[in-house]
């Protein structure tokens, strides 16, 4: 790759139907904001996991265009791959704070390339910060995913310079003309967040997006503070301000910028504009989910992939819901009419009918259950009955929303964790075994389908 690829910007602004590209940054909560992402476009918009040069580079430019989401470590360079306008979105943290998460995973990932140097000296933060081979891989970490292009020579400290002229290195990466490239490029983004504020960074891409508003979301892969118990020292603090000034800066211009969009957007605001989005979709009389296609809802697991219990199929795709609080689903259902509401649940029996409530438009319809064709005690499938008067109590949307009523008697099939899968995968990568690691959380229930169908 070329150090500098040139305006990777085409002159044309991006607007709503352009696809969005995540700036994944790391530690800056890129694995929940994925998740994010995930649920709001189909299986196979979104680019995978997998390094660039192992995907991305090998395909064509008509198969990398038929991505509606770009999401990863790809700096700018992507821009410049796709050559389009994309909606663009990036996370940054507290420099301090970002490089003691980085450190840690570094030293706890056996996949991370610093992983053996580090454990092999036995190194501390203090160690890493003050060598020749952390200062390389840190000095302003952040600004490097922004201002420069190349990924293999600038992004990560691996530039050959590292082990002939350190000293030229840090001084490229400490140039305070990239702070102009770097801020010029972070205003024609759609989103700067902060990882201090993930909720609110949720609330104003969801407002941007148009999407449904979320308070709060799951969160993944967070290191806060010394998770070890290792205590930042102060030589250490002192050496991390130093070598990210100019991180420092472009965080303290995205606080200001984030404070001054999100001053005056009150809820009530961005609910207005959400219902005036929601208002201008076509109606529909039938909805069905089984889960590859996007949800426009909060609560929701991440998919999940279970060999299919269909006989022609070898996989099939899941969500959990009620994992933590109430699960929402918005739907613009065609006025006039009642819709039923079904759905197939793989870890509920169904005979506890009374441990989950369905809300329509806030109003409690009640739910039969029936034992599933599959004849296990633990499929069924749930059903209830909205009236054409509570569909009306909303004309922009319907909200379909299921709650918890107590702790549920499900079984032992649960969520995996997103960081689970990945970390597993680049394991497998990297040492040629299958390795399985489990990651539960909270109780949720298994749902391989759900319709919302128009009844007479």
């Amino acid at each position: 790759m070329a150090a500098q690829i040139g305006n990777s910007l085409t002159s044309s602004k991006p607007d709503v139907t352009d696809p969005i590209y995540f700036l994944h940054i790391p530690k800056t909560a890129g694995s929940a904001f994925r998740s994010f992402i995930d649920d709001h476009f189909a299986v196979g918009e979104v680019t995978p996991w997998w390094p660039i040069e192992e995907h991305l580079l090998k395909l064509s430019r008509e198969q990398l265009l038929e991505y509606k989401a770009y999401v990863g470590h790809y700096g700018w360079y992507l821009p410049a791959l796709v050559r389009i306008p994309l909606r663009i979105v990036t996370v940054l943290r507290d420099p301090v704070d970002r490089t003691f998460s980085h450190f840690h995973d570094l030293r706890t990932s056996p996949q991370d390339w610093l992983h053996d140097v580090i454990k092999s000296n036995r190194w501390t933060f203090e160690d890493f910060v003050l060598s020749d081979l952390g200062k390389s891989e840190l000095t302003n970490f952040m600004i490097r995913h922004i201002a420069f292009d190349d990924i293999q020579q600038d992004f990560w400290g691996h530039s050959p310079k590292r082990d002939h002229d350190l000293p030229g290195l840090l001084k490229k990466y400490s140039d305070e003309s990239l702070l102009d490239i770097a801020l010029e490029r972070l205003e024609s983004c759609e989103v700067v967040g902060l990882f201090e504020r993930f909720s609110d960074s949720l609330r104003l891409t969801s407002h941007k997006f148009g999407w449904a508003p979320t308070a709060s979301f799951r969160r993944h892969n967070s290191t806060r503070g010394s998770r070890s118990g290792e205590e930042v020292t102060e030589r250490a603090r002192e050496a991390i301000a130093e070598m990210t000034q100019l991180d420092q800066h472009i965080y303290d211009w995205a606080k200001r910028r984030f404070e001054a969009e999100l001053r005056g957007l009150t809820d009530e605001q961005m609910e207005s504009d959400y219902v005036q989005r929601m208002r201008l979709l076509p109606r529909e009389k039938r909805v069905n989910w089984k889960f590859e296609r996007p949800i426009n809802g909060v609560g929701w697991s991440q998919r999940q992939w279970f060999k299919s219990l269909h006989p022609r199929l070898k996989e099939d795709v899941a969500r959990f819901a009620c994992v933590n609080g109430a699960t929402f689903v918005d739907v613009p259902l065609e006025q006039g009419a009642a819709y039923e509401v079904r759905f197939f649940a793989r870890n509920l029996p169904s005979s506890t009918p009374h441990q989950i409530q369905l809300r329509v438009n806030d109003v409690v319809v009640p739910m039969r259950t029936w034992q599933s064709r599959y004849d296990t005690a633990d499929d069924s499938v749930w059903s209830g009955i909205a009236s054409a008067e509570i569909i009306a109590r909303n004309s922009a949307y319907t909200r379909v929303c299921f709650e918890k009523t107590s702790n549920l008697e499900v079984s032992q099939r649960q969520p995996e964790g997103l960081l689970s899968r990945i970390k597993a995968g680049m394991m497998a990568q990297r040492t040629g075994e299958t390795t399985t690691i489990d990651e539960p959380i909270a109780s949720g229930i298994e749902m391989r389908w759900l319709e919302i169908i128009q009844v007479s």
